[in-house]
């Protein structure tokens, strides 16, 4: 939830007359190190997704992912000309992601408003939402952009730069 509210991902409101809520859940997770023991617990708010109507709740959906053998020549390339390679894991990645579409989602279970007439209007993506992937994608491409970065034409996941 600290994420959540740090990002600002929704604000509390009264909804429109007649706004249809999306419906979410917590979903808990015990993370294991190598040798078993517990490294600590995690919950992730998940809205329902497969509740959205397409046309109204979301519109395009399209996110590429990258291919295989793009990680591999890309690899090979590296290691023939002994290049570093450098990788990254976004935390949160999808809750970076703007919506385009307004979304009302209901209060996450225990964590309740005062006023149950509140819900959450939603201004980024969250989890189980069908175009968070897109959302998160269109970010990331801006992001890349505007370090000289473009996508290639045959694997629109991997993102080139001539320098």
């Amino acid at each position: 939830i600290a994420a959540q509210l740090a990002n600002g991902t929704w604000e509390l409101a009264r909804p429109p007359e007649g706004t249809r809520l999306l419906p979410c859940r917590w979903v808990y997770k015990v993370k294991r190190g190598a040798d078993g023991e517990i490294e600590r617990f995690k919950a992730r708010l998940v809205a329902k997704g497969y509740e959205q109507r397409a046309g109204i709740d979301y519109g395009e959906l399209f996110a590429p992912t990258s291919c295989f053998a793009s990680l591999r020549a890309l690899l090979a390339v590296a290691a023939a000309k002994g290049m570093p390679i450098h990788q990254l894991d976004m935390s949160t990645a999808f809750l970076n992601g703007e919506l385009e579409e307004e979304l009302w989602m209901q209060q996450p279970p225990g964590y309740e408003s005062k006023d149950p007439n509140q819900a959450c209007r939603l201004k980024r993506s969250i989890y189980g939402l069908k175009q968070a992937p897109r959302c998160w994608y269109v970010k990331l491409v801006a992001a890349l952009d505007k370090l000289g970065f473009k996508p290639s034409q045959a694997d629109p996941a991997l993102f080139i730069k001539k320098d």
